[in-house]
């Protein structure tokens, strides 16, 4: 299956699902994960309209955002406080932060406003 045929499938299973809930489909953006992924398949989705992108290693997200003008880039791995300096000044979207610290680090680094998920223990499970 080619890329073009996969992005196919994949948005037309988030159209179904959008409609089975009453849903616009506008509302839902699909993040593609492009880790360890080359440059050139990057930009081929880039063509086919496909924007967001994650990367859950850092110095890799850095890399890619220097090289690869476009993207939105979102940063999914596990944060590590060595590697917010990769990742602050070109991430758009962080997903999950775990503490404040993480937070208040990435806001120290960010040249604009950085948009972040927080992972919040509700369950109160210790191991979390």
């Amino acid at each position: 299956m080619t890329l073009e045929q996969r992005l196919t499938a994949v948005q037309t299973g988030i159209t179904a699902a959008c409609a089975s809930a009453q849903r616009s489909a506008s509302d839902v953006s699909l993040i593609a994960v492009s880790k360890r992924q080359t440059s050139d398949a990057i930009r081929r989705a880039l063509a086919l309209r496909q924007v967001h992108f994650g990367e859950s290693y850092a110095q890799e997200l850095r890399d890619k955002a220097r090289e690869i003008d476009g993207p939105s880039w979102h940063f999914i791995g596990r944060l590590q406080r060595n590697k917010i300096k990769y990742i602050a000044p070109v991430a758009y979207r962080v997903h999950a932060l775990e503490t404040v610290d993480q937070a208040e680090a990435l806001a120290k680094r960010a040249p604009a406003t950085l948009h972040c998920l927080m992972a919040v223990n509700i369950g109160r499970e210790p191991q979390k």
